[in-house]
């Protein structure tokens, strides 16, 4: 007897899709391994070239603060131009270029502001840092849409665990090498090449994202959207209150990105004025950091797929609290490296559980418009987050602002399991992932 289940055409069109994937994976790969010279490059150091250039604590906040802000107000604003645009892999492209010449202009900086006028260049820095923001508002739900519709969901946690784990590698080998180099060459012009190396790793990875090409199917059409600003926010309002599963998340990550973002600004402070460490040593925190999330993000990949990423979510939400806690007791730069350890092996389970959660919540017709919500909530934590962790430090004293960060990222751990957060329920918890 003949078995006729699976006609040429559809085979044909199987492998085909089945080609497609792999192009793109491919491509996402190399997109993801290029990123990781920016974080290494100009993510890692920037806020330690404020401090060393004497800004002040509410100075190197703004880096993490400002852009929140622009974020915070343009990213629901931008949802229906995004929506209508029929190729989000190339609104992720150009805007890309725009805050990848971000970079450029930062390294430019100390050429224009020479001499006694270098001073300014902390505050002209973190404007162009939130300028950076205005097209980042804009990347963050396209690029969420696209991965969506390029990785099929039974894939998704370990192609994003293998995408993870090279960038953390990329990262973490750049960071060491980049820190020895700040120590070799003179300053201001060590930070400079750096963020110029970091530009061009950015045009790098825009260069192979470009290439990664949508499946026709999953092309879905948009809902019906207000174009007015202010009725697209009350729009996205109502059908987001209408997903209990996504409040339930956001109320949840929130808390929880509220304790990790309480810190940001102090870390840099900590290290360059009380443990005096040398870039170098930050740079080997960096490597230490990283160099643990390359093995993390696959093995956290994998436990993902094997008993859902709740599982995962309140395993590493709990060690990653820990973080701000143990650097509060760091006596001396050597220190810092298994500190960074703790925290690289239970990141990478936030990151990996966060994006899995974002989407089981969000309808896949709206992705792009729910992930503008995500971000928007997830820039008012990161806004709200460093201005108070620099109050509390100002108040009660540095290691203070880290053991409150720690404390609320507790809490946070608590709300995801109360709330079932990560899957195991139905609505209006969020379903266990497939």
């Amino acid at each position: 007897m003949t078995d006729q289940s699976a006609s040429p055409a559809t085979t044909g069109n199987a492998l085909t899709a089945q080609r497609l994937l792999k192009r793109n994976t491919r491509f996402l790969y190399h997109d993801m391994g290029w990123q990781g010279l920016i974080t290494g490059g100009i993510s890692t150091f920037l806020a330690i070239f404020l401090v060393r250039l004497g800004a002040s604590a509410l100075l190197v906040s703004l880096l993490t603060s400002l852009p929140a802000l622009i974020t915070l107000a343009l990213s629901i604003p931008l949802v229906p131009l995004i929506e209508r645009h029929q190729n989000l892999v190339r609104v992720v492209t150009w805007t890309r270029v725009g805050s990848r010449f971000c970079f450029l202009l930062i390294a430019l900086v100390p050429l224009v502001l020479t001499g006694a006028r270098l001073h300014a260049a902390p505050v002209l820095i973190a404007l162009i840092w939130g300028l950076s923001a205005v097209f980042s508002a804009a990347t963050t739900p396209a690029f969420t849409a696209v991965l969506a519709a390029v990785v099929p969901p039974r894939l998704r946690p370990m192609v994003n665990g293998q995408r993870w784990a090279l960038f953390s590698l990329v990262t973490a080998l750049s960071s060491a090498a980049f820190g020895r180099l700040l120590d070799v060459i003179p300053f201001p012009w060590n930070f400079q090449g750096i963020f110029l190396l970091s530009f061009l790793a950015g045009l790098v990875s825009i260069f192979f994202f470009d290439r990664i090409r949508i499946p026709p199917e999953n092309h879905t059409p948009p809902p019906p959207r207000a174009t007015n600003p202010l009725r697209a926010i009350a729009a996205l309002a109502r059908e987001s209150a209408g997903q209990p599963a996504f409040t339930a998340y956001l109320l949840t990550t929130f808390v929880y990105r509220l304790g990790l973002s309480l810190p940001v600004a102090l870390f840099p402070l900590y290290w360059v004025d009380h443990l005096h460490a040398s870039n170098t040593w930050i740079g080997f925190n960096t490597t230490a950091c990283y160099g643990m999330l390359v093995v993390a993000y696959v093995a956290w990949g994998r436990v993902a797929n094997r008993y859902g990423y709740r599982t995962v979510l309140l395993w590493s939400s709990f060690g990653s609290s820990f973080y701000p806690l143990l650097t509060s007791l760091v006596p001396s730069p050597i220190w810092m490296i298994p500190v960074a350890m703790v925290y690289g092996t239970f990141a990478a389970g936030i990151d990996i559980s966060f994006f899995e959660g974002l989407l089981e919540a969000s309808p896949p017709e709206q992705r792009a418009s729910f992930a503008a919500v995500n971000a928007s909530f997830a820039n008012l934590a990161v806004l709200v987050g460093p201005l108070a962790g620099t109050a509390v430090a100002d108040w009660l004293g540095i290691r203070a602002g880290f053991i409150a960060a720690g404390g609320l990222c507790l809490a946070g751990t608590a709300l995801f399991y109360v709330l079932a957060s990560g899957g195991g329920r139905r609505e209006p918890q969020l379903a266990r992932a497939e």
